[in-house]
């Protein structure tokens, strides 16, 4: 298991009040995490202390080079003119791309078969499932 982040000796503070200090954690790969507290104790700014949106006050943030993190706003703004799922498969993603094809795919009532079946290739070929 490689190591994709971690985070040392982070801490945070919002008008004087400390949203948390001397936070350590690490997240390899394969590993699943969930981040849960009330609102306000500081979820947001720590997710976007991991993604590099914002630099920690103390402690420092390390990701694996190959690595991108990405950080979706609570509250992000669309244009008028795009979706929700055109905003969130708007990286520049392969496997993201890949997976908006298959499910545009899958929704089409006169699909190509055979195009299913080389895209649902070429997802397990980029490990995208």
């Amino acid at each position: 298991m490689s190591n994709l982040i971690s985070a040392e000796q982070l801490g945070h503070s919002f008008h004087d009040h400390w949203l948390f200090r001397n936070l350590n954690l690490g997240l390899n790969s394969g590993q699943r995490m969930a981040l849960v507290g009330v609102n306000g104790a500081g979820k947001a700014t720590l997710m976007k202390i991991l993604s590099g949106k914002i630099q920690p006050q103390e402690g420092k943030v390390v990701q694996n080079k190959d690595l991108r993190a990405g950080y979706l706003e609570q509250e992000p703004e669309f244009d008028g003119e795009q979706s929700i799922s055109d905003f969130i498969f708007s990286m520049d993603n392969v496997q993201q791309q890949l997976i908006r094809r298959y499910e545009e795919l899958i929704d089409d009532p006169d699909a190509d078969e055979t195009e299913i079946g080389r895209l649902t290739d070429e997802l397990s070929n980029a490990n995208a499932w």
